[in-house]
């Protein structure tokens, strides 16, 4: 019996397969498939430089070592030969729901109604801290009830657009902005179960929403994903001051925070995960004044953008980056959480991606406009603005 075997390379599967006289194959080909590394670690590569890169040898190699067998076996298998496994129990149906975009909406909750009201609530309540953002001081952000949220980066509480940038000689890319917004809702996530345990009893913390999650250590574990490595980087100068990765341990007693790429968290479950996009087109000087202006009297009112399709013209730049196309890494990406999912990107880029392309198992080719998509199931009251956050 092979495990994750779509993430298994041709090489990496013929010897077992020549130990036994029958193979169980199990995988999921909608997820990422064999990575071949250069020079540099995929780690250090990551997606965005990966299909950015352009290496020669690379690409020479790369078919033949990464070939992915499983989808083709899958694809072309018998019916009797074959089967899918569609209930899941790991996420709350509301990820579910946006995940299964991927899957031809063919996944189904395993739990009742009864066991996901009891285990697969976060307990988390986020308000505005103060009137600077487009809602007063107090207003409900994140509520119990909210299983998927998107927290909008595309502007700071001044008004200006918040966009990635990329230091001399590399691909990779990072995004200040996200990472900023992360560490306010990490910091605000320690506090809280700081002050649940102050409350309740050791013997009580098994039946509470938000501490029943806690691990063997009593921290509650929640992911930072991201598609550029330089991104982690970022996480690491800012959200945790520069310190080294076991320094999180101190500044979130609370919690057992993990950052990484969404290459290394394959095969990984946490109860809450953040996704960092990254993705927001750097725009000229000139063309950023402009803008600038075009967008003063209603850059607090998010509608109104949306409207205006984020100025078509001259306004919020579309993307041309690979990866935010690659349903395989989006699909692991938000897959990940359990109980929360807080997506932290620009929405409108974002929404105008049209051409994601998902390879039906009957070898159909549907390109969907897949965070538009998941931007209508999140529905807004699960949009959030992140200036009401900082």
């Amino acid at each position: 019996i092979i495990d994750e075997i779509s993430k298994a390379t041709p090489p990496e599967i013929l010897l077992p397969l020549l130990m036994g006289r029958k193979a169980i194959l199990v995988g999921d080909h909608r997820q990422l498939p064999p990575t071949f590394k250069q020079i540099k670690s995929r780690e250090e590569a990551s997606a965005g430089e990966l299909a950015e890169g352009g290496d020669s040898k690379y690409e020479t190699y790369q078919n033949m070592v990464t070939a992915a067998l499983f989808a083709e076996y899958f694809k072309e298998a018998d019916p009797t030969l074959k089967c899918t496994l569609r209930v899941q129990y790991r996420m709350h149906e509301d990820i579910m729901r946006c995940t299964n975009e991927f899957y031809e909406g063919q996944l189904e909750r395993g739990l009742s109604e009864e066991e996901q009201h009891a285990l697969k609530q976060h307990g988390f309540t986020i308000v505005a801290k103060d009137s600077g953002g487009l809602h007063g001081q107090g207003s409900e952000l994140i509520t119990t009830n909210n299983h998927i949220v998107w927290v909008d980066s595309t502007f700071n509480r001044e008004g200006d657009y918040c966009s990635e940038t990329q230091r001399e000689g590399s691909t990779s890319r990072r995004n200040v902005r996200e990472v900023k917004l992360a560490r306010t809702l990490i910091d605000e996530f320690n506090e809280q179960i700081g002050q649940r345990k102050a409350e309740l009893e050791p013997d009580m913390w098994g039946g509470d929403p938000m501490l029943r999650h806690l691990d063997h250590e009593g921290r509650l574990p929640v992911g930072f994903i991201t598609f550029y490595a330089d991104q982690k980087n970022a996480f690491r100068e800012i959200a945790n001051d520069g310190d080294s990765w076991a320094r999180m341990r101190t500044r979130w007693p609370h919690l057992t925070v993990r950052a990484d790429t969404v290459d290394k968290f394959q095969g990984g479950e946490r109860p809450i995960i953040l996704v960092s996009m990254v993705v927001s087109p750097k725009m000229e000087d000139e063309q950023r004044d402009a803008f600038q202006r075009k967008i003063s009297k209603i850059k607090f009112n998010s509608k109104e953008i949306r409207k205006r399709k984020g100025f078509k013209d001259g306004g919020i730049p579309r993307t041309t980056t690979p990866f935010v196309r690659s349903p395989e890494r989006i699909n692991v990406a938000f897959s990940r959480a359990q109980n929360l999912l807080i997506i932290l990107g620009n929405r409108y880029t974002l929404e105008k991606v049209k051409n994601v392309r998902i390879e039906r198992d009957n070898g159909e080719i549907d390109k969907k406009p897949m965070y538009k998509q998941i931007q209508r199931n999140i529905s807004e009251g699960g949009m959030v603005d992140g200036r009401d956050l900082l």
